[in-house]
């Protein structure tokens, strides 16, 4: 059995959007002197991956805004080429074939960030990146002539638009996506620094709990990423001291823009760990991992597991409190 069920690689921490619930440091400049320089596949990623890939199962992608890497194309085909899953999520910014070229690469997956169905959203950057998205899936879903990769429309839960989550949804089947919602919790702005503002953007307990039950109930209708169990914790009453974490035998590091890494993707604080992704030992990084494990308080970005194809719903919800 490989050492990591799921390794998340920030490529880049550039961004062309600026989303409310995104904490600064994901989306820096593109360019100018407060951007930070992407490495480059040869003499950089082309080691990491050389390390990482006989011991990882699936490799998602990130940013930052990944498809800003001018290198993007020769990570996804080295990736493939070991024979591991892999994944990218995109704010949507390129033309739809652009995106078909770099499956025709090898990549299978295309995870797309959408967070408003009417584009009715108060942040800006959210606005632009529903509009322009939904227009990707479309294109992606409708060409005849290539591939289609596995889509999945994935949104992040705020008290902005938990009351369209079941709209998009329906709407995810019907452009032949999967949908993977993730809730902002309350009360993880500590133990959550992807969602820094999550205790001012996350929806009410309630709302989510309304929500979750509709989900439950047409949940055999509808294409959702994550078991049913998940949509279960949604109509909890969630107050401030109830969590719930991934389990460590999921092993989820993140390896960074610049070679350092997180034992655990969500558990990005103080508390955590920061190790070099080349030089430190696996004996090193799996206790960090097991560590912050154990103090984790939890949180609800475990829908990526399964969106992800990595657990389908085989860990039972009693082994995430």
């Amino acid at each position: 059995m490989k050492k990591f069920h799921f390794v998340t690689l920030f490529i880049t921490r550039r961004c062309d959007l600026a989303c409310s619930y995104c904490d600064d440091s994901f989306h820096l400049p593109i360019s100018g002197p407060k951007a930070p320089q992407d490495r480059s596949f040869e003499g950089f990623w082309d080691r990491v991956l050389e390390r990482w890939c006989p011991e990882t199962e699936y490799f998602s992608i990130l940013g930052g805004e990944p498809t800003l890497h001018k290198d993007l194309d020769k990570i996804i085909q080295y990736i493939f080429s070991q024979g591991c899953k892999l994944g990218i999520t995109t704010d949507g910014r390129l033309e739809w074939e652009k995106y078909a070229e770099l499956v025709d690469k090898g990549l299978p997956e295309i995870a797309v960030s959408i967070d408003s169905l009417e584009g009715n959203c108060a942040n800006k950057s959210a606005a632009i990146k529903s509009e322009r998205n939904y227009r990707l899936l479309k294109d992606l879903y409708l060409d005849p002539i290539r591939r289609r990769p596995t889509l999945i429309w994935c949104t992040v839960v705020t008290k902005q638009n938990v009351g369209e989550v079941v709209a998009m949804a329906q709407r995810a089947k019907e452009l032949g996506c999967i949908f993977a919602p993730c809730p902002v919790q309350q009360g993880y702005e500590n133990s959550l620094m992807v969602a820094s503002q999550g205790h001012n953007s996350a929806a009410h307990p309630d709302d989510l709990a309304r929500v979750g039950e509709i989900l439950l109930k047409n949940y055999d209708e509808l294409s959702l990423a994550e078991p049913m169990s998940y949509y279960e914790l949604w109509t909890r009453k969630f107050d401030m001291d109830v969590v719930w974490h991934c389990n460590d035998q999921l092993r989820a590091p993140s390896i960074d823009y610049d070679g350092t890494m997180w034992a655990c993707y969500a558990l990005q604080g103080q508390q955590s760990s920061k190790l070099h992704a080349l030089r430190s030992t696996w004996d090193e990084i799996l206790q960090a991992s097991q560590k912050d494990a154990i103090a984790c308080k939890g949180c609800s970005w475990n829908c990526l597991y399964t969106s992800n194809g990595i657990t389908d719903g085989t860990i039972s919800p009693a082994n995430w409190v």
